[in-house]
């Protein structure tokens, strides 16, 4: 399997997921700009190789606070959010 870097974010994904990989703050701002972009819980989940409850903690806020914004900010910056 390939791997591949999120463009943003520079966080290693592969588009059929791995695992054994730690949760960090860039991983959270990855999984914001995925959703931003229109992109499911599952295929978050696939994309990052993240069990789904992880990912939900992520979008719920309960987890890596700041999170959003920073994604918010990064998207905003390279000209893909226009909100």
């Amino acid at each position: 399997m390939a791997m591949q870097k999120h463009p943003i974010t520079d966080v290693t994904v592969n588009e059929l997921g791995f695992s054994g990989k730690s949760f960090t703050f860039e991983d959270a701002v990855t999984v914001f700009i995925l959703r931003l972009q229109d992109h499911t819980v599952t295929e978050i989940v696939r994309i990052m190789g993240i069990c789904s409850f992880r990912v939900s903690e992520v979008l719920g806020g309960y987890v890596h606070p700041g999170a959003q914004a920073e994604a918010v900010n990064r998207l905003r910056g390279d000209g893909k959010l226009l909100v």
